[in-house]
């Protein structure tokens, strides 16, 4: 993938191809336009990067799960799919207090994956998966 992104942004490949060879490798159609997208736009030292947050943003006295939780909504996630579970435990209590992030349970991995996936391509927002960490991770892609 940093091959074919630099050769992209060294015009060397068109936005197409890019886009295409991304797409047989594994990434989602929508996936890969975002990133040609996101190389296309070149930020200078002047400005910020576009679609990136202006203001940085200092949380004291939190958990790993209430940062993950605010760095969600600070990024406009609405939804997170997945598997709770003993590991998400510090995560899901953070979602109590902030109703604007659903979690969405699913039965299995595989299932969470594709209402992520299906989630972004219909509405182009970004979705996220929370699983487990080495075993739910491959089931999820173990169907794909």
């Amino acid at each position: 993938m940093f091959g074919a992104s630099k050769k992209l942004l060294d015009n060397e490949i068109s936005r197409r191809s890019f886009i295409s060879g991304l797409v047989k490798g594994g990434v989602s159609l929508l996936g890969a336009t975002a990133m040609a997208n996101a190389l296309a736009t070149k930020p200078t030292r002047e400005g910020p990067v576009p679609g990136a947050p202006s203001d940085g943003k200092v949380l004291k006295d939190l958990t790993g799960g209430e940062i993950m939780a605010e760095f969600l909504l600070e990024w406009d996630v609405p939804y997170v799919f997945g598997l709770a579970g003993s590991e998400e435990v510090g995560f899901l209590d953070a979602l109590v207090d902030r109703t604007d992030l659903q979690y969405a349970t699913c039965l299995h991995e595989h299932v969470a994956m594709a209402m992520a996936d299906g989630y972004s391509r219909s509405t182009g927002k970004t979705s996220i998966v929370c699983l487990h960490s080495v075993a739910g991770a491959a089931y999820a892609l173990g169907r794909w």
